[in-house]
């Protein structure tokens, strides 16, 4: 494809694939969640009861060097960015930190995500408060919007007692405004054993067409959207051509369930072509 982004051509091969002719417009995303004027016509959409308000597209810059391309996606209107406390080795965060430098700090969202080893050690809390301490450092903020348990498997692990009042306690000390759990996984246990702790404001799960216990999953999602919790996407590009991988976007958001997707960006013409397919 063009660098400046998908021709009309294209566009429409990608609506086609993905089937999504009854909702192209931003009517439809509307009648779910409204469409906010600040995001440059980009879709929004509520996130559990957390009271963000997000647009569609979100973004994870995979490789930590490039803040034009940062730049261009906050101009675009993309306002949530996603890291975690080992991606580059801490390049990631200190390369975010550096663009919102200056910044007003309600312009934008950022989360990040900690690693908790386990079975849990002796040292857990300490070690887990040292890293946060150290994201927000490099992101040079004060508390995040979301802070992630880092590829949660079991649901044991997400139920675990020490890691629920860990997660409550950065909520009290203004760490983090809000907690949740990210799962590269499929399982809907892990996503209904997130609701039933009652303590998770956010899921950040593997959600696209070609998933296993694809109806089991959307069940756990409904779920835990009735109880309050916001559910994001990830991994959705991951299909056997770009416009597939596009067309996923758009299957995606068909979903009223799921209020955003983090899409991983590499360079500019990733960036363009999912913002063609958001309008």
């Amino acid at each position: 494809m063009k660098d400046e982004g998908m021709d009309r051509r294209d566009f429409l091969r990608v609506a086609a694939i993905a089937g999504v002719g009854m909702f192209l417009g931003q009517g439809e995303f509307a009648s779910a969640n409204p469409v906010c004027d600040l995001n440059k016509g980009i879709p929004v959409r509520w996130l559990g009861n957390t009271g963000i308000e997000l647009p569609v597209l979100s973004m994870r810059l995979d490789r930590p060097s490039n803040q034009n391309l940062l730049r261009r996606a906050y101009d675009a209107g993309i306002r949530y960015f996603d890291s975690a406390y080992s991606y580059q080795n801490g390049r990631n965060e200190e390369q975010l930190g550096r663009f919102f430098e200056g910044k007003r700090r309600d312009s934008f969202y950022v989360s990040t995500k900690g690693m908790f080893p386990y079975p849990l050690r002796g040292d857990f809390e300490r070690v887990m408060l040292e890293k946060l301490d150290i994201s927000l450092k490099r992101l040079k903020i004060d508390f995040l919007d979301i802070y992630y348990t880092h590829n949660i498997q079991l649901p044991e692990k997400i139920t675990h007692e020490r890691i629920l009042r860990f997660l409550q306690k950065i909520k009290t000390e203004g760490k983090a405004r809000f907690v949740g759990f990210s799962t590269d996984g499929q399982d809907p246990e892990i996503i209904n054993a997130a609701v039933d702790s009652g303590i998770y404001d956010v899921g950040l799960i593997n959600y696209n067409c070609r998933m296993k216990e694809l109806k089991a999953n959307e069940e756990a999602i409904e779920r835990a959207v009735r109880a309050g919790m916001g559910i994001i996407s990830m991994h959705s590009m991951e299909g056997e051509s770009r416009s597939n991988d596009l067309a996923g976007l758009k299957w995606i958001w068909q979903n009223k369930n799921i209020t955003t997707v983090i899409q991983g960006v590499t360079n500019y013409n990733d960036l363009e072509e999912c913002l063609a397919v958001t309008s």
